[in-house]
């Protein structure tokens, strides 16, 4: 059965877990390295990410994806999904919804009109789930030059 829950810092293990997972999946589609990020302490571990929240899919009551809210810096009305990722024999089962929908419901919580992401082009299964879930595509990223903007119209 797959479930979705809110992260506490006490969870910060799971937490550690997925990223360090899907940094070692897909390096490429996220910031940092695995050699960095694995040499960070449980204190970071128990804050990240910092200011938002972050959630884990669990499948049959194993963790099998990860997803985070982070609020905008300068938009009040905006909070952007980052660290997506579904472990890659979880795909297809429903992980990838089930996370945007927890996070579109945490940023519709803190007042959001938009939930924002960016996503590589060339990455084009989470095109299609960020697509299917209601995202619209804004183009190029000016921050990620390989990437696109998406958002989804909380209202």
């Amino acid at each position: 059965m797959m479930e979705v829950r809110a992260l506490s810092p006490d969870d910060w293990a799971t937490t550690k877990e997925l990223r360090l997972a899907a940094l070692l999946d897909a390096p490429e589609a996220f910031g940092g390295s695995y050699q960095e990020t694995a040499q960070r302490d449980e204190a970071s571990w128990r804050t990240w990410p910092t200011g938002g929240q972050a959630f884990a899919a669990q499948l049959d009551g194993g963790p099998v994806g990860l997803a985070c809210w982070v609020p905008d810096s300068d938009d009040p009305k905006v909070g952007h999904l980052i660290a997506m990722w579904v472990a890659p024999a979880a795909r297809g089962t429903g992980a990838a919804a089930a996370l945007i929908g927890a996070v579109a419901q945490w940023a519709k919580a803190a007042d959001n009109a938009f939930l924002e992401l960016v996503v590589y082009r060339t990455n084009a299964a989470a095109r299609r789930a960020y697509a299917k879930a209601g995202f619209a595509d804004l183009g190029p990223s000016e921050k990620w030059p390989t990437g696109n903007v998406m958002r989804l119209d909380l209202s």
